[in-house]
């Protein structure tokens, strides 16, 4: 018969494949595009980007058939043949793309590897019959006008019913995944493609050709349409992923090897999942064991700081990690204490998304720094720690050291990494930590375990401590580097050398922390109000020499006690005074002024900060610079009190200088504040200064 009408049908069928295809991730890209910047409408439009790949497959091997006939169209449309294995090669380019998509959904995660392994199976499951018919020919060949025998055809017909009996038996127990009833209505789309091939087989064995041939047509058709078919069962399976259907929840599959483990997950912690959609991987700027960290942006305006984890099975034990590791995230909320902002699945990624600072302590520890510095870092870390063991029962750190210390743009340093963070509940704890940085207690342990409790992260606070003070000095010289000789010299009562010049109420204290009997070493507390006591002093004298210090500024204004002045100036004078040397020195030693009460917003109700260096700030000098503060607020997590709680009396300032103001978000009604509701007020604009990226990705992996 004439082959024209048959060739132009398939290219037209493997061309509307192929450009579906590509128009799909075309499609992804254009929407994923839109939902970065925050466009709701696209946010419900893309798939998850791991499947992008899997429309680049279809493309692959759509593409060469869609050549191959375009070509034989244009140049030999007219050349009869009858091969049987040129029709079963048609066939199987269409069910290849059929099967990996299947196979795909069956992967307990969506990694490239698992695509991989579909497509390998899918390409096996698609050839077998192709071999068949070949080898089947090389024995037995077919002599003109006979199109194929009755074993021939018995054999495919038999392969064919295997594969619909699979299709059938997914109508009834579809995957756990997706939405069953897309699934199901996939498989019916699939059970009529093979209905209309048994159709055309059969009608080639009767030797009924013309009417083979008109069925083959509609055949290449019908299957045309499958890429749309496929985008639906993938949206329907991102929309699983996102967490927004509900799976049967009698379902026999194991919980450890499936993936309804990941789902009960993000039911756990819905109020802190982020959409993929909004989420962007950039660069990657560190690499450890089970996680990699990303630079990356939300919502196409922010920057922030992604921890990446990428199991290779997803069990119960990884997805119970993971999620103890995203509770206590969501739990801990504090001026110094790193902010997490959600989790996202991005199968085969899960992420922790927090916020983006420029360095590490141990990078900052790297630059010359004077003494208030130091103590306004000391300070930080420490209402951190008075933080974690507020709790009732108190949060163990167990890894307190430089490294696991971030440094903001405002020089504010913020306590991270709470992956071998525990609340203490009376037992016997792994040893855990650095060895530099661990206490006696913790090293005299036995067997992997110790007893130990909040004094334990008092010592590695004292380390910490020393590290701020002496930087670049070596803590045990006589060690050398061995952890065994380390934990000696530990055991032994001697501690890291202290200078002769240091500030005596900081070298009792220091001792005191790093005590070897853990009942004798200060609480978080205490040790916290010390330090404020030398904050207070400290800069008392630099509060004076701004009173005293001769503005050019008009907008100044100046009383007995008070001193008005701008943002803008009180930044400028505190580096014409040579007490910093930047603008995030300034506008932390300005927020240290107005956490001792030497300094107030003329409202009461902001901090100091590079948004508001155009208002007005009232400088205080009296004999009790505390007077308007009622009460100390980065002690009171101690007691119980919700440290986002506002400050009692009128003045906030103390309470803000913390760290605890947050920006008001602007939105132009409520419904734009609706849509845009987030976690994320205190997220910085993509326009930043230079970020020292290895050292962010240390401290999150470490």
């Amino acid at each position: 018969m004439n082959e024209g009408p048959l060739q132009l049908a398939h290219s037209a069928g493997y061309g509307v494949l192929f450009g579906l295809s590509a128009f799909c991730i075309v499609y992804l890209r254009r929407y994923q595009s839109s939902a970065y910047s925050g466009d709701v409408e696209a946010t419900r439009k893309v798939i998850l980007p791991a499947f992008e790949s899997l429309f680049w497959v279809l493309c692959m091997i759509s593409m060469p058939y869609t050549v191959y006939f375009f070509w034989a169209l244009v140049n030999d449309a007219r050349r009869p043949t009858k091969s049987l294995v040129l029709l079963e090669i048609l066939l199987q380019g269409r069910q290849c793309i059929v099967y990996i998509v299947t196979l795909f959904l069956h992967q307990p995660n969506v990694s490239n590897r698992t695509l991989i392994n579909a497509t390998g199976i899918a390409v096996l499951l698609a050839v077998i019959p192709v071999l068949l018919t070949v080898v089947y020919l090389q024995i037995n060949p077919i002599e003109p006008p006979q199109v194929t025998t009755a074993l021939l055809y018995y054999l495919l017909i038999s392969y064919r019913a295997g594969i619909v009996c699979y299709y059938i038996y997914l109508l009834f127990f579809p995957m756990n995944r997706a939405n069953p009833r897309i699934i199901r209505w996939f498989c019916a789309y699939i059970i009529g493609f093979h209905a209309l091939a048994f159709i055309f087989m059969t009608l080639y064995y009767h030797g009924m050709l013309q009417s083979g041939a008109r069925i083959v047509l509609l055949t290449s058709f019908y299957a045309s349409v499958t890429p749309i078919w496929i985008w639906y069962l993938l949206k329907a399976d991102t929309q699983y992923w996102r967490g927004l259907i509900h799976t049967n929840s009698h379902t026999c599959i194991d919980e450890a090897v499936s993936t309804k483990g990941i789902h009960d997950m993000l039911e756990m912690h819905r109020d802190y999942v982020i959409d993929f959609a909004h989420l962007k991987l950039d660069s990657k700027i560190g690499l450890g064991t089970n996680a990699q960290v990303f630079l990356g942006q939300l919502h196409g305006k922010y920057r922030v700081a992604i921890k990446v984890y990428a199991p290779r099975e997803i069990n119960q034990n990884t997805l119970a990690v993971f999620s103890q590791e995203t509770a206590r995230c969501t739990m801990f909320k504090h001026p110094n204490i790193v902010h997490f902002y959600g989790m996202c699945v991005q199968p085969p990624k899960v992420c922790l998304v927090t916020e983006l600072c420029v360095c590490t302590l141990e990078e900052r520890l790297t630059q010359s720094l004077t003494y208030v510095p130091q103590v306004l870092m000391m300070l930080d870390i420490a209402r951190a720690v008075a933080y974690l063991h507020s709790f009732n029962p108190p949060y163990l750190h167990r890894d307190i050291k430089p490294r696991h210390v971030l440094v903001d743009q405002q020089h504010t340093l913020k306590l991270t990494d709470f992956a071998a963070c525990r609340q203490l509940n009376g037992e016997c704890l792994t040893m855990q930590g650095t060895p530099e940085y661990m206490a006696p207690e913790m090293i005299n342990g036995e067997r992997g375990f110790a007893s130990y409790r909040e004094s334990a992260d008092i010592y590695s606070l004292a380390i910490t401590f020393w590290d701020i003070l002496h930087s670049a000095q070596e803590k045990y010289p006589t060690s050398y580097s061995n952890n065994f000789r380390l934990f000696e010299l530990v055991l032994d009562g001697r501690r890291p050398h202290l200078q002769s010049e240091m500030h005596p109420v900081l070298e009792d204290l220091l001792e005191g922390m790093w005590c070897g009997t853990p009942e004798f070493r200060p609480s978080a507390a205490s040790i916290v109000k010390v330090l404020e006591s030398v904050q207070l002093s400290l800069v008392g004298d630099i509060a004076h020499e701004l009173y005293h210090f001769p503005f050019e500024n008009d907008s100044t204004v100046q009383s007995k006690y008070t001193l008005s002045l701008s943002g803008e100036a009180l930044v400028n004078s505190l580096q014409d005074l040579h007490h910093t040397s930047s603008l995030s020195d300034s506008i932390r030693l300005g927020n240290a002024l107005m956490d001792a009460g030497y300094l107030h917003h003329d409202r009461h109700c902001k901090p100091v900060d590079n948004y508001l260096l155009k208002d007005i700030y009232v400088l205080q000098i009296s004999q009790s610079p505390l007077d308007c503060i009622q009460e100390d607020i980065s002690i009171h997590g101690s007691t119980g009190r919700n440290y986002n709680d506002p400050a009692p009396g009128d003045c906030d300032c103390q309470h803000n200088a913390q760290g605890f103001y947050k920006r008001q978000q602007r939105t132009k009604n409520k419904v734009a504040m609706d849509n845009a509701r987030s976690l994320f007020p205190m997220l910085a604009p993509l326009q930043q200064p230079s970020i020292d990226n290895n050292s962010i990705a240390i401290a999150l992996l470490d």
